[in-house]
C-alpha cells in the first residue's frame, strides 16, 4: 500500500464531475484516485458540492 494522500474539495469536485461524465471508473484511471475513495465522495457528493469554506481545504469539517 503506498501513502496517504490527501485532496482538495476543489480536486473531489472536479472528481465527482467527471464520474458522472465517464463513470467512475474511467475517472479514477484518468485522475490516478483510487476507485473506493473517488466511490466515497460521490456517496459524500451533496456535502462536498455543498460545502462553502476554502476550496483549498481538505475536509468538510463535519
Amino acid at each position: 500500500m503506498g501513502p496517504q494522500r490527501s485532496y482538495t474539495i476543489r480536486t473531489k469536485r472536479k472528481a465527482i464531475a467527471k464520474a458522472e461524465v465517464v463513470g467512475e471508473r474511467a475517472a479514477s484511471k484518468q485522475l490516478e484516485i483510487p476507485r473506493r475513495t473517488l466511490r466515497d465522495w460521490m456517496d459524500a457528493k451533496e456535502r462536498i458540492i455543498g460545502f462553502e469554506g476554502a476550496q483549498t481545504s481538505k475536509t468538510t469539517k463535519g
